[in-house]
């Protein structure tokens, strides 16, 4: 996927979690939102419905992974379909680090990338109900 339509797909479900879900959006390097409700640290993540013959993956990194579990923070995972040039958000679940680490055990791996150089990547099937 190029930056660009992974920026746009980012934008998307930010907005559409903000709406569905209260959030408060910030620009920070480790999250992009708070509750309103506590002030908890929010990360919005999005995944494309599929990419190629198989489900697209959520990517976390463990630094920002540990500063949201530690700050009693988590995630909006945003499930993203493609009709042509078009984006919408299909399916949508929030979990906290905690309930993420029960449900899929991350495994972590050294990676090249600028947030951190451990992370992982998740089916969203994994992660969000696709009933």
């Amino acid at each position: 996927m190029q930056k660009k339509d992974a920026n746009r797909m980012g934008r998307l479900a930010e907005q559409a979690a903000a709406r569905k879900y209260h959030l408060r959006l910030e620009r920070d390097s480790w999250h992009d939102a708070r509750w309103k409700t506590n002030g908890s640290p929010v990360d919005v993540k999005a995944a494309k419905y599929k990419k190629g013959s198989r489900y697209g993956r959520f990517m976390l990194w463990r630094g920002q992974h540990r500063q949201l579990r530690e700050r009693q923070g988590g995630y909006v995972l945003a499930v993203v379909g493609e009709n042509n040039d078009s984006l919408r958000v299909l399916k949508m679940a929030k979990v906290g680090c905690r309930e993420l680490e029960r449900q899929v055990d991350p495994n972590w791996y050294s990676m090249s990338n600028k947030k951190d150089s451990h992370g992982t990547k998740i089916p969203w099937p994994r992660l969000v109900n696709y009933r």
